[in-house]
């Protein structure tokens, strides 16, 4: 074992002095690097036969302590490792090699096993003296918990050969006034750190401020093609934590050691007016609030950390992608179990958003990509479960109410998937039913997907397109004072109410069944261009033109008693006594509707979804 980590102090000491390359540092120092080295040539010689090195890389190694970072691509030694190699057996033989002083030996040995493992694997790869540098390491009580030094504490009021220096750094470091320490051993000690101070992430939720130079401990995950997807404010890949680099309660699938990295972009990359500390410190914030719900439809925080100018946020990896690749890819036939297992995890999801609302939370961009699927252990042929994704532009509304202070003038959010009170009403807050009305859109895309497949959403994006190309789910036209921002109106898109139309127009599928009531929940309570009293959008600038016609009580049978849909609100205008407008819903109201549709068709396989023959 001595002769084994003599020979790797000596290929460190020569890997370190060659690598340097510092020219701001003084070489003063290289009789002493040199004897160092010679020391170690004597070691090596005393022990007899060249031993194999047990910390670097050998030919042929099938397990090789070093590990590479898949971000950093720069080498660490893993825990697991570092642990199996810094024993008391070893400190003991290598520092008994290096002096025959009993005392000695005791007092450094437990110096090291008690406080300052990692401090003396640094030492064995700088090619320092180890023995004078531990004993000036332990008289000031440098210890691991010192870690790291950072690069200028050498630099300023700290000079080495300044006998009347006042340092502004802690008592422990005045180890580094003294023999054998140098400007060139100190900067050694300095770079050749960070392959042992990889981060442990835990199991709680704070985030950790890391040096700049801190090597990552993420591993690149096998078998992975997954790209790098990028959109205004990050970039999200595919990585997997080094497992000695997690606690065990570290929140991650036990069959699933993937994670999703969130790098959120520099400041000189942002869109004018965002910083990236502002939007990671809100994130992280509304991402710890919303891990307290503990919901199985919304993504769990897994943890977060900065490091330098950059910000990264950690989440379950989805291996069964988003919503909106799952209908590019996964066709299904539209089966009892199918559409069962489609109406609970659409139910579920409205759960987790109201619950988001309910806590004050608009998540602010919903879309099938933001929709993310974590396949079922164990259970082939169904869709997983689908959880809401991506709180980059969540906001945290600090009442209770449905409305804010200060409007919301921001458009950063997909366009397609957006509210249109957006662009009706731009110097109005945005209430929580902007979300409603994002959902709905996914809702009808689902429904669409479910009767026409992949095709049948390629159309519905061709028909929507406006005249810049942008598909929307609803439509803009002047209202009567002129053609001013302020006197638009909004209309839903007439390619959508004619395909919720028709949809509605095939009775066998639609009259008392599952599939029925989930248009009429679409078309009646998300995709509405009215809001409430008090919403956001003024009710009376909402064109009721733009709602599909129905009769108040209409729901989920012929018989308005037995309604789950809500009842229409009868219109407050004088001149439209007898009228009926819809109102957009809820996600709350719109999550008990869903959850009485899931009962009965647990309870009716026709309601549920009649079979062919009808």
């Amino acid at each position: 074992m001595t002769r084994h980590i003599a020979a790797h102090l000596k290929s460190l000491a020569l890997l370190s002095i060659r690598n340097i390359g510092d020219n701001t540092l003084s070489t003063g120092s290289s009789d002493s690097n040199r004897a160092t080295i010679d020391s170690l040539d004597n070691m090596v010689k005393r022990q007899g036969e060249a031993p194999d090195n047990l910390l670097l890389p050998q030919a042929g190694d099938k397990n090789p302590p070093y590990v590479e970072s898949a971000i950093d691509h720069q080498d660490f030694l893993p825990l697991d490792s570092f642990q199996s190699l810094i024993t008391a057996e070893s400190v003991q033989r290598v520092i008994k090699s290096l002096t025959e002083d009993n005392s000695i030996i005791q007092t450094l040995v437990e110096f090291v096993i008690m406080k300052a493992k990692k401090v003396f694997a640094i030492l064995a790869v700088t090619g320092m003296e180890i023995i004078p540098a531990l004993e000036s390491l332990q008289q000031y009580e440098f210890t691991d918990a010192h870690l790291p030094i950072t690069r200028d504490i050498d630099l300023h009021n700290c000079k080495i050969n300044n006998v009347d220096r006042e340092c502004n750094h802690p008592p422990a470091f005045n180890a580094f006034h003294s023999s054998p320490w140098d400007m060139v051993m100190l900067r050694t000690f300095y770079n050749e750190q960070w392959k042992f101070l990889a981060p442990v992430f835990s199991h709680d939720r704070r985030t950790q401020n890391l040096q700049l130079k801190c090597i990552l401990p993420f591993i690149e995950p096998p078998f992975s093609h997954e790209p790098r997807k990028s959109s205004f404010f990050s970039d999200v890949y595919q990585v997997q934590i080094h497992p000695s680099h997690r606690s065990t309660q570290f929140p991650m699938n036990r069959n699933n050691t993937l994670l999703a990295i969130k790098e959120l972009r520099p400041t000189s990359e942002m869109p004018d007016g965002f910083g990236p500390v502002n939007l990671f410190e809100r994130e992280v914030l509304i991402l710890e609030k919303l891990a307290d719900f503990d919901h199985d439809h919304l993504v769990t925080l897994s943890g977060s950390f900065s490091r330098g100018d950059r910000h990264y946020i950690l989440f379950p990896w989805a291996n069964g992608g988003n919503l909106r690749e799952f209908w590019v890819k996964d066709p299904r036939p539209l089966n009892r179990e199918f559409m069962l297992e489609v109406l609970k995890q659409l139910t579920g999801l409205m759960h987790a958003l109201c619950l988001m609302h309910n806590g004050g939370f608009r998540h602010g961009d919903l879309k099938p990509e933001n929709i993310l699927i974590f396949p079922e252990d164990g259970r082939q042929g169904r869709i997983g479960t689908l959880k809401i994704s991506d709180m980059g532009q969540a906001q945290c509304h600090q009442y209770q109410t449905s409305r804010r202070s200060q409007p919301t003038q921001t458009r950063i959010g997909t366009m397609t998937y957006e509210a249109p009170e957006a662009v009706v009403s731009i110097n109005t807050p945005r209430s929580r039913l902007y979300d409603v009305w994002s959902m709905g859109c996914i809702f009808f895309e689902f429904i669409v997907w479910l009767l026409e497949g992949p095709a049948g959403l390629e159309e519905v994006a061709r028909d929507t397109r406006n005249g810049t190309g942008q598909a929307t789910f609803f439509s803009i036209k002047p209202g009567n004072e002129g053609g001013l921002q302020a006197d638009l109106q909004a209309d839903l898109h007439s390619a959508v109410r004619r395909r919720l139309e028709n949809f509605l127009q095939h009775e066998a599928w639609t009259v008392d069944t599952s599939l029925g009531d989930l248009i009429r929940v679409v078309s009646n309570q998300m995709l509405v261009i009215a809001l409430p009293q008090g919403g956001s959008f003024d009710r009376g600038s909402a064109s009721v033109a733009s709602s599909l016609p129905a009769e108040p009580g209409a729901g989920l049978s012929a018989s308005p008693e037995a309604s789950l849909i809500f009842t229409l609100t009868p219109a407050s205008s004088s001149s439209l006594p007898n009228a009926y407008i819809k109102q957009r819903a809820d996600a709350c109201t719109i999550m008990e509707t869903l959850k009485r549709i899931c009962g009965k068709s647990e309870e009716d396989g026709t309601y549920l979804l009649p079979s062919p023959k009808q």
